[in-house]
């Protein structure tokens, strides 16, 4: 072995706390070149560390580089993220249905899949586009098949060992949705991934007049991605709900109603927070960055009020360097007089600090008191309308698609005016949400 390679596994070691052994042992198995093997750790792992202060899942990542060594390094780094966070994603839902079994090592031998299917020159931001549509597609299935037996696992096990088309699996889906009040969500869903994969295909005829319907449907493959996410995101959110009105209309135990609305809530902010094309990995020098403002928040720093002096007031040094008096009103006791106290810059040519105060008289009905407001005060308030400005998003993703996009179509207007209306559904907790902004504003 070549010093070079030994030199790298020997800052492997020091840097990870892993073995340069063990990192042999894992490049025998997979075949894979100790130099890929440090690349993936300096461009991938190490960052990552380095920002969360965790060794993150070095063989599961080194198995997704083994699955994609054609791909450069740069462009790896670029795939990675996306793909781990559609991974976190699902455990994050808390999720039996999507969990149970070795889902874990099915993903991975999804993803290997699609790699090896992966057409000769097709770009890489483009596969890892059909790789979320298709896993997130395969995850919808997972949830409206009625058997119990059926998993995530299950229903990805058919296309990975070569027994069924994904297509195939889908149509299974779509057939099973029957007459459940997600269906139509769902079938939308579902039809923008088929429109997306069967796009290119179309275009390949040489058409120019088809090619300009394309673009004229989408725009872009971004704005694809970004439909295709916002129905995948509504029907989980549907399902979901629909899902723990039932189990609490089963219930009678009132905590554990209490527990399922706590883990529908932790499900609808975990739908909120997907967004994989997103995902990226920090430069050593961004994750350092992070580290030191993790470790800040850890320890906040307090913030002394100053103690302004006694007796007629206290002198502060203005903007340009002159001294400022700010009178307590000329009051016994400090307490404040008629009218508002103004502050007096001190003249610089010399003039006495007792002279007169030549302001303009303002009517008290006209007065406004400014209420003083502390950094810690205005940090609170702003993660508080920021909090509320995302708690939006989760209850209700239709009225949440209006917002980011105000021409988008409502698909069943009556059935929103309904929900709006209807005291504790989710766009009515949205509009009782959006009405506290105000309130929390200064």
């Amino acid at each position: 072995m070549s010093k070079l390679v030994n030199d790298g596994l020997s800052r492997l070691q020091n840097q990870s706390r892993i073995p340069a052994s063990r990192w042999r042992q894992w490049c025998n198995l997979l075949k894979l070149d100790p130099i890929d093997a440090v690349d993936v750790w300096e461009e991938i792992c190490h960052p990552i560390m380095l920002a969360t202060r965790e060794v993150p899942e070095v063989p599961y990542i080194l198995q997704m580089r083994a699955s994609r060594l054609e791909l450069d390094i740069f462009y790896f780094r670029e795939e990675v993220p996306k793909i781990l966070h559609l991974v976190a994603f699902i455990y994050s839902l808390k999720d039996e249905r999507l969990t149970k079994g070795k889902v874990k090592s099915a993903l991975l031998k999804f993803y290997r899949k699609a790699a090896l299917n992966c057409p000769p020159g097709m770009h890489q931001s483009a596969f890892v586009e059909q790789f979320i549509m298709d896993l997130c597609s395969v995850i919808l299935v997972a949830k409206v098949l009625l058997a119990v037996t059926i998993s995530l696992a299950v229903v990805m096990k058919p296309v990975i060992e070569g027994r069924g088309s994904l297509d195939q699996i889908l149509h299974l889906g779509l057939k099973s949705l029957g007459d459940k009040p997600y269906a139509k969500i769902v079938q939308e869903c579902l039809d923008e991934r088929r429109k997306y994969v069967n796009r290119d295909a179309e275009s390949d005829d040489g058409e120019g007049d088809d090619e300009e319907e394309e673009e004229d449907e989408y725009g872009d493959d971004t704005g694809a991605m970004d439909a295709f996410l916002i129905k995948f995101k509504t029907s989980l959110h549907q399902i979901y709900e629909i899902e723990s009105e039932v189990e609490c209309d089963l219930e009678e135990d009132e905590e554990r109603i209490e527990n399922i609305e706590v883990l529908l809530d932790e499900r609808l902010k975990a739908i909120t927070l997907f967004k994989p094309l997103q995902a990226t990995i920090p430069s050593v020098e961004e994750a350092q960055v992070i580290a030191r403002r993790d470790e800040a928040k850890r320890t906040p720093v307090r913030v002394h009020k100053p103690i302004m002096g006694g007796g007629g007031g206290s002198s502060l040094t203005g903007a340009d360097g002159s001294a400022m008096t700010v009178k307590s009103g000329g009051q016994s006791g400090g307490k404040p007089s008629s009218k508002m106290g103004k502050p007096e810059v001190a003249n610089k040519a010399g003039s006495n600090a007792g002279s007169a105060n030549h302001g303009v008289d303002v009517a008290p009905a006209d007065m406004v008191e400014l209420e003083e407001v502390n950094l810690p005060e205005l940090c609170e308030k702003a993660q508080e309308i920021s909090k509320l400005l995302a708690s939006i998003e989760p209850h209700e993703q239709q009225v949440w698609a209006l917002v980011v996009d105000p021409a988008s179509d409502i698909s069943d207007k009556r059935g929103l005016s309904r929900m709006l209306g209807t005291e504790g559904t989710g766009a009515d907790k949205a509009t009782i949400i959006s009405s506290r902004y105000p309130a929390t504003s200064r």
